[in-house]
């Protein structure tokens, strides 16, 4: 059996001035504008009677201060805190359908 020599080694160079010069570049032809109608029009028409709904919006605040989790879940309606599950109090709204995390 012959010793182990590990892989073959590989020589990387950077390429040269002139190798990034011969790269054909888009000129502003290429770009739409922002004002062209082209930029916001399909090419063929798309309207096929589907309106689109909003089905999730998230955000995030931060209070700036600490929050006790087990008295927020036990003086709120509501509210679910298992803390070995997850480590946040889930508080549920029916209407409208809303759902908040309390870390």
């Amino acid at each position: 059996m012959s010793e182990y020599e590990g892989p073959p080694s590989v020589s990387l160079s950077a390429p040269s001035l002139a190798d990034l010069q011969s790269v054909p570049t888009p000129g502003p032809s290429s770009y739409f504008s922002m004002n062209s109608p082209a930029a916001f029009t399909p090419s063929t028409p798309m309207d096929h009677g589907i309106e689109p709904t909003i089905q999730n919006i998230v955000s995030t605040v931060n209070l700036g201060c600490r929050l006790d989790l087990k008295k927020i879940a036990l003086n709120a309606r509501n509210a679910e805190y298992n803390p070995k599950r997850f480590a946040a109090v889930i508080m549920r709204i029916r209407e409208p359908r809303t759902t908040a995390f309390v870390i």
